[in-house]
């Protein structure tokens, strides 16, 4: 993804987040558009050796 397209993301994200806040209408586009950068911008990502890392984890606790 290019900076242009991480920018365009980010602002339509933060203006659905204002429309929201302003309106109290629109939920589910501004949801929508907050998880579209959160994916963009890789926050959505475990920071653990990813997803297999945390059911590892959680089954050993189990049989213990």
């Amino acid at each position: 993804m290019t900076d242009s397209e991480y920018i365009k993301t980010r602002k339509a994200t933060a203006d659905a987040l204002i429309n929201w806040a302003k309106t109290g209408i629109r939920q589910f586009a501004m949801r929508e558009a907050v998880n579209d950068y959160l994916e963009v911008s890789g926050a959505n990502r475990s920071s653990i050796s990813g997803e297999e890392a945390i059911l590892a984890q959680s089954s050993r606790r189990k049989t213990k």
